[in-house]
């Protein structure tokens, strides 16, 4: 059977003019958890201080992010396509 997250790993980037550093590498993250999400921008902001401060939530989603039922499905952003989950604006 396939377990949720197996095998892939979600990473903290530091991306600069011209290049991109590594921060670290965690194993098994459901990128579709609002936890997931509020711990990332906890680490960024925590980290990485900033009088300005934008997030941008990358993926091709389902048009408007209410939840509610698509042709293709659920209606969401930051799907984790091994175990399902997503965000929904009323997550965010």
């Amino acid at each position: 059977s396939k377990l949720p997250g197996k095998g892939k790993n979600s990473a903290k980037l530091y991306i600069n003019k011209g290049s991109i550093t590594t921060i670290s590498t965690t194993p098994n993250v459901d990128s579709g958890l609002e936890q997931t999400f509020q711990d990332a921008l906890s680490w960024a902001c925590a980290d990485y201080p900033s009088d300005r401060l934008m997030v941008i939530m990358w993926d091709h989603g389902y048009g408007t992010l209410n939840p509610g039922r698509s042709p293709l499905g659920w209606k969401g952003i930051c799907w984790d396509d091994t175990t399902g989950s997503f965000l929904t604006d009323r997550d965010c």
